[in-house]
């Protein structure tokens, strides 16, 4: 089929959806349904066989795909306004699925209304087309599940739609092995894999008028977090609660996580996967004469996307209480399916990895952040974000679910309300990564954030940009907490020291290895911190310092002659050498100059009480620090900001899970084709086969998602799509049309 049939075939199509969309109620037959539903069908289906987007910036991959300029061309006509006078095709696509979502006796049941008389609206939406309760106003009177699988056909067009080919892209199919370069897993996670982002800048548009977002939106996120995983309540409930539940609560996280999307993150830090410029300190201590306790999102007024502003406005507490419970629920699937009494007794939600997206974006939403606070649901959400995480399907890149982990557990830390309520005893479920300890739930974030900075940190050559935004991330994570917690455990401290030292090290290493070295300040910060508020609680922190007086020593001397090998230009490399030198030495010198005036006296007195035993020295440490150390710092909560990093991240975990999830058959290719055809079209049947080989020979939670999901795609393949037993969109295009 060439550009030309295949844009007249997409054309007939939305004439065809169209027409049927503007009939009433009372004509729209069973016939008329028939049509309308394999009409989305087919439109679906060709809109999933356009190519995903090629790499970016690298002539040398672009190279590899002659049919580049023809894709984009096609990507172009879509969207251009034809001689006729007629909206775009784009625009008449996005306007169609829109009302399809929300026509009445397809997807609703509309309201009974006199010919002349509007449905109610509050703020511009009509709560009785949401299609559940939950988020939005209230006054929804749409039935639970009767047009769910209509529901389902609409929603299929919109993800396809917006996601084209990305999920076939031959780069989401590479799987990561340990040898793979740094280099490799920039080149991979540096590519965008979404074609076109038109389709979503025309929904997103805050400008525009496009129909029934603001209903989209407060359905989709009560029908995602509404979702009960417990069934009946009993321990084996989920295997009863319904396949096709689930999978309707699956395919609304992964429209809500792509609608939730916007390019304008990677154009404004232009591409860049570092965060290091993404990520703003404040310090909440100025804040004390607003009467907001928690400030609202950097930037959060000039938001260009629709549905980020519907996000960020949500703020009445049954609402916010809505989400929480929802969020908590969910992820606190993992630490229940871990505490069953009986082994495989309950299964985990497959939407795991969509759901996490999901929570990065609400993370930046201080409304929400302040209501898990009161629902003291802080720990608990925490907790649900780091055993998700491990739970890494085999269709997601794990370093892109680390880098949304990381950004996640930062964003939440540089809140002081969530601080404060890390402060008490961590009774719950452990990541495998993380070793047991006894501690508090601070304790806990700063045990994961260490475990997963010294992870990347642990590669064999320099870290990538990737990799390195990852550490960044994780050590602001444990400088947030510092300045909070009542005292570091002994475990904490012993991995805390282990880092210190190998970035302390790396100073006196050649030259390709100092960029470790950039790291200490804010490892530094973090002892200042722990010192300066919180020096009574921290003896296991304070006497660890005590016993590495000599690597402070070094460092005081070694710092002003260090010359950074950074990743900068030459012309630059002095500027950032300076800055760097600045920034150790204003933590170094208070914590050095403690150690110089202390591990003397406490030496003596080790030795006169011929002390051989680390707790007893311990008793013999000052009870206060006052008049030792220089006035207390301003201490300082990092956030991050929207950033390409995290963009892209979402965009290849949306991507990857969308061509494993319900909708997967849009993807699939059948038929044997030949080699060619299957590097420029995606997975292959031979592909697709090995991926489902090795996800059988998974175990665990890993294997029972993967079940769970290809029992959701065979529900999405069946319902009123196709009649009277069609199998494809082209046996059922007559019909359609």
């Amino acid at each position: 089929m060439g550009p030309y049939n295949f844009y007249a075939l997409i054309l007939h199509c939305v004439d065809s959806i169209e027409a049927q969309l503007a009939k009433k109620a009372d004509a729209f037959t069973e016939e008329a349904e028939t049509v309308l539903a394999n009409a989305l069908f087919i439109l679906s289906y060709l809109f999933a066989a356009l190519p995903a987007a090629t790499a970016r910036g690298s002539d040398a991959e672009a190279g590899q795909e002659p049919n580049e300029a023809a894709n984009v061309s096609f990507a172009e006509k879509l969207w251009q306004a034809p001689e006729n006078g007629l909206r775009p095709l784009g625009e008449r696509v996005a306007d169609a699925v829109m009302r399809s979502l929300f026509h009445d006796g397809f997807t609703i049941d509309g309201p009974d209304l006199e010919d002349s008389e509007a449905p109610e609206m509050v703020n511009g939406v009509v709560p009785a087309l949401i299609w559940q309760e939950g988020v939005g106003p209230e006054g929804s009177s749409q039935p639970k599940n009767e047009m769910q699988e209509n529901r389902v056909v609409a929603l299929q067009l919109l993800v396809a739609f917006l996601s084209g080919g990305a999920p076939s892209a031959s780069v989401l199919q590479v799987p990561e092995h340990p040898e793979d370069g740094n280099d490799n897993i920039d080149a991979k996670l540096s590519r965008l894999v979404i074609l076109d982002p038109r389709p979503l800048a025309y929904l997103s548009d805050a400008s525009r008028t496009v129909p029934f977002r603001g209903e989209l939106f407060f359905s989709l996120m009560s029908v995602a977090l509404g979702y009960d995983p417990h069934g009946f309540g009993v321990p084996y409930g989920g295997y009863f609660a319904g396949a096709k539940q689930e999978a309707f609560a699956h395919v609304c996280l992964q429209a809500l996580g792509l609608l939730l999307q916007d390019m304008g993150d990677a154009a404004d830090s232009q591409g860049d996967l570092a965060v290091s410029s993404s990520l703003v300190a404040k310090r909440p201590q100025e804040l004390l004469v607003s009467t907001k306790s928690i400030p609202e999102e950097e930037g959060g007024g000039a938001a260009q996307n629709f549905f980020r502003e519907m996000l960020g406005s949500i703020s009445s507490a049954s609402e916010v209480e809505f989400m929480v419970e929802g969020v908590v629920k969910l992820l606190g699937t993992v630490g229940k399916e871990r505490k069953s009494y009986l082994p495989s007794s309950m299964r985990l939600p497959p939407f795991l990895p969509e759901l996490l997206v999901l929570v990065l974006h609400l993370t930046a939403c201080p409304k929400f952040v302040a209501g898990a606070c009161a629902e003291e649901d802080v720990v608990g959400l925490i907790e649900g974000v780091l055993l998700a995480a491990s739970q890494a399907p085999q269709h997601v890149c794990e370093t892109t679910l680390s880098l949304i982990e990381a950004a996640i557990l930062l964003n939440l830390t540089s809140y002081r309300e969530v601080c404060v309520q890390l402060d008490e005893d961590f009774e719950g479920n452990l990541p495998e990564s993380i070793p047991d300890f006894e501690g508090s739930a601070a304790d806990f974030v700063a045990m994961a954030a260490l475990t997963q900075a010294s992870e990347y940190l642990n590669k064999k050559s320099k870290a990538s940009k990737v990799h390195e935004s990852i550490v960044q991330m994780s050590l602001a994570t444990l400088a947030n907490v510092s300045t909070f917690a009542d005292g570091f455990c002994i475990e904490l401290c012993s991995r805390l020291f282990s880092l210190f030292e190998r970035c302390a090290k790396s100073l006196q290493a050649k030259r390709d290895r100092q960029w470790l070295g950039s790291h200490i300040p804010i490892l530094l910060e973090a002892f200042d911190n722990a010192l300066q508020y919180k020096y009574s609680g921290n003896m296991n922190l304070a006497y660890g310092l005590m016993t590495r007086q000599a690597i402070f020593r070094d460092l005081v001397s070694t710092v002003p002659q260090v010359s950074l090998a950074l990743t900068a230009p030459d012309e630059d490399a002095q500027e950032m050498t300076r800055q760097w030198q600045q920034a150790v030495e204003a933590h170094l010198l208070p914590v050095a100059g403690l150690l110089d005036a202390t591990v003397p006296i406490l030496e003596a007195q080790v030795e006169k009480h011929e002390i051989s035993n680390s707790e007893e020295a311990k008793e013999l440490l000052p009870r206060c620090i006052l008049g030792l150390m220089p006035p207390p710092h301003a201490f300082q909560m990092r956030h991050l900001q929207r950033c390409a990093a995290t963009h892209v991240a979402c965009e290849h975990l949306l991507a990857a899970s969308v061509g494993d999830g319900p909708y997967s058959p849009l993807w699939e290719v059948e038929e044997t084709t030949p080699n060619a055809s299957q590097a420029s079209r995606g997975r292959g049947q031979e592909t697709k086969s090995e991926s489902q080989k090795a996800r059988r020979e998974r175990s665990g939670s890993r294997a029972r998602s993967s079940s769970r999901s290809r029992g959701a795609k065979a529900l999405s393949a069946k319902g009123p799509v196709t009649p009277n037993g069609c199998d494809d969109g082209e046996q059922a295009a007559a019909s359609a049309t």
